[in-house]
């Protein structure tokens, strides 16, 4: 006989006894896909609620890029140098030099916007992949950034000097460069040599030989140098104080231009090339004319020389079309002749007014005065190269030393009087750079 116990307990109902259950096992690996997950999720989230560094120093520069295409575009020297105050010294000058050419670039793309598209942090500042876009065409680039007292300054492409230098030899010129720019240097070297060969056989320029002792060491730009022997220039990468150094002693010359790749302008590598080569062959073209007339032991005249020194160069800057378009327009063009021939410029009175009409015509900006005038002497030389053979002109700049003012030469050597040379110049502006042909 069995005992069978109920236990109770006060106020509850009966327990009874209920069937025995399996043991509940659970499934481990349910939840490893989502723990798999977390990571990405987290860092997206992230990404999405705080901006990344790249993406905060993007928006920093955006800002500076903004102020400096709107002062160039606008043609503010003192706000865009005031943007580069932190910059190193070389940097800072080489834009105060360039601001016109560069200024005039940007001006001439009034509605383009240069965007920063990407950035990458580097231990002292940073790199951004910048694009203009003007509506016509898009241009890419690469801009370096250093920060600077707590804010951001825009500054040179780094220098490497290891294993990236070239020498280009032609005759007696020879052209260093680095990196990018020993492609035009390749370019350049032959250029250079042809302008020697020129100023040799056509305008009497005697190489450097065992008579030239005596002017050993002389270093000039305006008076008498050594004949060269050799022409030595070097494309500089690093930025500098100066658009064109030279340098004339001892039978050799030499030049240094800094590197385009420091330009502002969103060049392509045809622009930059086209660029640097133009400034050095005008550069060089300029002292060869200038050491054969010395040889001759006369002055001829200045305006003419430089005038043909540029056709030879073939140096027209792109801004020279406009800055003579301008001057046909404005009447700037008789003016021009005016200087040239000297006149008035005994008058107190009348030489004031002249200088006034120039001031308020460019408006008090010797840089643009400058271009100017250098975009109408090339014009002279441009007329008078088309037409008339190189020993001719030869013949006419000698002549320019003894026979002042220079419409005597130009009447004795070409037939040209003063009134036919200016009737036809003008015609020649008109028919090149005036309304009909933009």
């Amino acid at each position: 006989m069995g005992v069978s116990f109920q236990w109770r307990s006060e106020g509850d109902a009966l327990l009874l006894p209920g069937e025995p259950q399996a043991p509940v096992r659970r499934r481990r690996g349910r939840w490893l896909p989502a723990l798999a997950l977390l990571p990405i999720l987290l860092t997206g989230l992230v990404a999405f609620l705080v901006p990344s560094r790249e993406r905060v120093v993007a928006g920093e520069l955006q800002r500076l890029v903004d102020q400096e295409v709107l002062a160039l575009q606008a043609g503010q020297r003192d706000i865009f140098a005031s943007l580069l105050q932190g910059a190193p010294i070389g940097w800072r000058r080489y834009h105060e030099l360039c601001f016109y050419r560069e200024s005039a670039w940007y001006a001439a793309r009034a509605g383009a916007q240069v965007r920063v598209e990407g950035v990458r942090l580097t231990a002292d500042g940073a790199v951004a992949s910048v694009t203009l876009d003007d509506g016509r065409e898009r241009r890419r680039g690469i801009w370096y950034f250093v920060r600077v007292q707590g804010r951001w300054c825009h500054t040179a492409p780094p220098f490497e000097p290891s294993g990236t230098g070239c020498s280009v030899e032609a005759g007696p010129v020879v052209v260093t460069a680095t990196g990018a720019d020993c492609a035009i240097a390749e370019e350049l070297a032959p250029e250079l040599e042809a302008l020697y060969r020129l100023a040799v056989e056509t305008y009497g320029l005697q190489p450097a030989g065992a008579g030239d002792a005596e002017q050993q060491g002389r270093v000039s730009a305006v008076g008498p140098m050594s004949r060269p022997a050799r022409i030595r220039v070097e494309i500089a990468p690093e930025a500098r104080a100066v658009l064109l150094g030279q340098s004339y002693s001892a039978g050799v010359w030499s030049f240094s231009v800094p590197s385009p790749q420091l330009a502002l302008e969103l060049w392509t590598d045809e622009e930059r090339s086209a660029h640097t080569r133009a400034t050095v062959r005008l550069g060089v073209a300029w002292p060869l004319l200038q050491a054969a007339w010395w040889a001759e032991g006369g002055s001829p005249d200045w305006l003419l020389a430089q005038g043909l020194a540029a056709w030879h160069a073939q140096a027209r800057q792109p801004t020279w079309r406009e800055a003579v378009a301008a001057s046909l327009e404005d009447g700037t063009s008789s003016i021009f002749l005016r200087l040239w021939a000297q006149e008035d410029l005994e008058d107190e009175e009348a030489v004031a007014a002249l200088f006034e009409s120039l001031a308020s015509r460019f408006n008090s900006s010797g840089d643009a005065l400058t271009e100017w005038y250098m975009a109408m002497a090339y014009t002279v030389g441009e007329f008078l190269g088309e037409r008339y053979a190189p020993d001719k002109l030869a013949r006419l700049l000698r002549a320019s030393a003894t026979q002042k003012p220079v419409w005597r030469a130009l009447g004795t050597e070409l037939g040209l009087s003063r009134v036919e040379f200016e009737a036809e110049w003008l015609a020649h502006l008109e028919e090149r750079y005036g309304k009909a042909a933009q």
